[in-house]
């Protein structure tokens, strides 16, 4: 377990706390799994702050108080008003616990904004205190918006890598692969092997984590772990492609750069991920050769194994 320690300075949130006594839950807008039509994850540009790791409702909070800076002369006291009858939840998610209500035209005072689940076309959330969030698509400002959250400062420890800055996960090594999770900066990774893939500023290695998705090593700080083997088992497998020339391609999609071409019989296949389909088939061989220019990837639907397929990167 990491330990986290407050952004720049601390003091006393300014602003009154919510209670939990007030309308009955009935009374409040449907701001739950049931009531949203939309499920899809905000994925904030890096300069937009995720700064927070809700998990089961639980934010990443694991010593101190949250972060925050006491008024200043650049500080702003930013108010809502209510639009309907609100649920205060623990976190800027409606899976994260009820912790209080709003009542319909209620005028509140609002810290920050953050960017959160999205709730009815809406992915803004405000923070009224500790803990203590709305979503912002029924609460209208009165006055100017509220910043957003300055974000906690996370300390991983040595020896674990992390993200330097805030990443979505890749079903594959390459950008172009299917989206997975938005990490924010600073989060600890389980790394199990590494592969040449689609280059990113110039950096072509890629992990594999714990959970078999991907990151790009550009992001990744070490931090002094070192750095994990490359996958697949050691051997080299053989194939015979099935078309006059088969295209090879720096990553596992066909929106990657073409690096090669290849013909006749392979036998240098070294492991085998899920990229983008071609022709109903979504395995990609990866070939020997990569190198930080980029990976050697071919489409598995125009290879034949000769003998024993290649193992899961």
């Amino acid at each position: 377990m990491y330990a986290t320690r407050p952004a720049r300075c601390s003091g006393r949130l300014p602003g009154r706390a919510v209670r939990s006594a007030g309308p009955s839950p009935s009374r409040f807008v449907a701001v739950s799994r049931a009531g949203n039509r939309r499920r899809s994850r905000p994925v904030p540009p890096p300069s937009v702050f995720a700064v927070h790791d809700y998990r089961g409702g639980q934010d990443a909070y694991l010593a101190g108080p949250p972060p925050f800076c006491p008024p200043s002369a650049e500080d702003t006291t930013y108010k809502g008003r209510t639009l309907a009858a609100l649920n205060v939840r623990r976190g800027p998610t409606t899976a994260a616990v009820i912790v209080g209500g709003l009542q319909e035209n209620q005028v509140v005072t609002l810290l920050c904004k953050q960017v959160g689940q999205n709730v009815d076309g809406n992915s803004l959330w405000y923070k009224l205190g500790f803990r203590q969030w709305v979503t912002a698509r029924y609460v209208a400002n009165v006055g100017p918006a509220p910043r957003y959250c300055p974000p906690p400062i996370i300390v991983p420890p040595p020896g674990k890598p992390y993200l330097r800055a805030a990443f979505t996960e890749r079903g594959a090594p390459s950008l172009n692969a299917t989206l997975g999770r938005t990490l924010p900066a600073n989060t600890v990774l389980t790394l199990r092997c590494k592969v040449y893939g689609g280059s990113v500023n110039g950096n072509s290695l890629w992990y594999k984590e714990s959970n078999d998705e991907w990151v790009t090593a550009y992001y990744v700080n070490l931090n002094g772990a070192a750095s994990p083997s490359f996958c697949g088992n050691g051997s080299l497998y053989k194939g015979q492609v099935t078309t006059s020339s088969l295209v090879v391609r720096s990553g596992p999609d066909t929106a990657d750069p073409q690096v090669g071409s290849v013909s006749g019989n392979l036998n240098n296949l070294v492991c085998k991920v899920n990229g983008d389909s071609v022709d109903g088939n979504p395995l990609w061989y990866e070939l020997t050769g990569g190198s930080n220019s980029g990976g050697r990837w071919v489409a598995a639907r125009y290879v034949t194994n000769v003998g024993s397929a290649p193992p899961a990167c």
